[in-house]
């Protein structure tokens, strides 16, 4: 009988819904990809079990606001298009989102603070999108704040290779979204922290040589990407998902996928990911 890998969960993150595995770990060799699906229109939506992640979110957002929510002057127009959006999405209990609008930063944290998934506005500019507002609780070993004001191709720069492999593509699937669809996508690292803030700032512990299976952790992004009608803005979201490197090792599938991932890898990949020490030692975990 054939593995259903579909089933696996292993989620330590609430307010998410299980990882579609075998998206994030096809069986081939490790490349960019694209790799979108259409929606079923419940991405941004909110889910009954978050009240804990909520509350991560809130905590952050009061510590360090400028760090995970920023906008360039003269962003209202997007944010707010956002706003209705995101208020006209079910809540739960019917509570309505609630904003009191000053300046474009502490609407973006207000919103951030009310939703679940982190969120990045792409605005329209000749070329390609760029990063114009949004709210980012739980960056994945990047600093948004760094990032506000460059464009795609900018913000993709220090992905070796990912440009020259997929930056047409991207810029022609963009130019093609098209307003009421989400189109979704699965992105994977593997952190030595089950902590979902991932912010260089906090310095958390990277990968090293010594691996075992109580010290690895699948850092899973799930994204989408959702025009805004009046604007032309692209709303970017991601929920990330945090699982132990137990539901890979418990399934004979994933063991042979993610170590074929790992071995096909190019270096300057395996190094931008936090994987090149780890990788002997993740590739003797997973049995090779």
């Amino acid at each position: 009988m054939a593995e259903n890998i579909s089933s696996l969960s292993g989620s330590d993150s609430p307010g998410t819904k299980a990882p579609a595995w075998e998206r994030l770990f096809p069986d081939r060799a490790h490349a960019f990809e694209v790799g979108t699906t259409r929606g079923d229109g419940t991405f941004f939506s909110h889910r009954e079990d978050s009240n804990a992640l909520l509350a991560e979110r809130s905590r952050w957002l009061v510590e360090s606001p400028a760090k995970y929510a920023m906008a360039l002057p003269g962003s209202m127009d997007v944010i707010q298009e956002s706003a209705e959006f995101f208020g006209g999405l079910p809540r739960r209990g019917d509570v309505s989102l609630s904003l009191q609008f000053s300046d474009p930063g502490s609407v973006c944290a207000q919103i951030g603070s009310q939703v679940e998934p982190d969120w990045l506005l792409m605005a329209p500019s000749k070329g390609s999108p760029v990063f114009a507002a949004g709210c980012v609780c739980f960056p994945s070993f990047w600093s948004p704040e760094e990032k506000l004001g460059k464009l795609m191709q900018e913000i993709h720069g220090p992905v070796p290779g990912l440009n020259d492999q997929l930056g047409r593509a991207v810029d022609a699937f963009l130019d093609r979204l098209k307003p009421g669809v989400d189109w979704e996508r699965w992105n994977w690292g593997m952190s030595a922290s089950a902590e979902r803030n991932a912010h260089p700032d906090r310095r958390l512990p990277r990968l090293g040589q010594e691996i075992s299976e109580g010290s690895v952790w699948i850092r899973v992004e799930h994204q989408a990407l959702r025009r805004l009608p009046r604007t032309g803005a692209i709303l970017f979201g991601i929920r990330v998902s945090i699982h132990p490197i137990a539901v890979i090792l418990e399934s004979t599938v994933l063991k042979t996928r993610v170590r074929h991932q790992l071995e096909t890898m190019d270096e300057a990949i395996a190094a931008y990911k936090g994987l090149a020490t780890a990788r002997p030692g993740l590739l003797r975990l997973l049995g090779a």
